[in-house]
């Protein structure tokens, strides 16, 4: 709804913007020395509608597709990766003989909490698996 008032109140606007100043430059007398106030007011109102039209229409691609008419502030968090959507996960390196021992010797490494959702996650990653926030070195 809000799109479809946002996209008419555009086009009347430009429509009559376009009129006026059609009906301007075309007049059988020639320009005028000096624009009727009449005129003056028609054009602030058509631009009025127009810009009105385009913020509605702003506002209404933030309801349609999720994003804002203008750019906002850059996302914090990486977009998860499609292997992510799906459930895959990256193992941690094990490079590290500490990781090593760890499975040899059935012990379990501490999980590190998520300080933004609070979920686990498995040692060795920089973002957490449930809302990509960073998390915090183990160390």
């Amino acid at each position: 709804m809000l799109y479809g008032v946002g996209l008419a109140c555009y086009l009347l606007g430009t429509a009559a913007a376009c009129l006026l100043t059609v009906e301007l430059l075309f007049r059988a007398g020639g320009l005028p020395e000096r624009l009727p106030t009449s005129y003056l007011l028609s054009v602030a109102a058509s631009l009025g509608i127009l810009l009105s039209g385009r913020l509605l229409l702003g506002r209404a691609g933030d309801d349609r597709t999720g994003r804002a008419g203008l750019p906002g502030p850059p996302q914090r968090r990486p977009e998860p990766s499609t292997l992510e959507r799906l459930g895959y996960r990256v193992p941690p390196d094990s490079s590290d003989p500490a990781d090593g021992a760890d499975e040899r010797s059935g012990g379990d490494r501490a999980a590190v909490a998520c300080p933004d959702c609070g979920a686990r996650n498995e040692p060795g990653f920089d973002y957490c698996r449930n809302c990509s926030a960073q998390l915090p070195d183990p160390g």
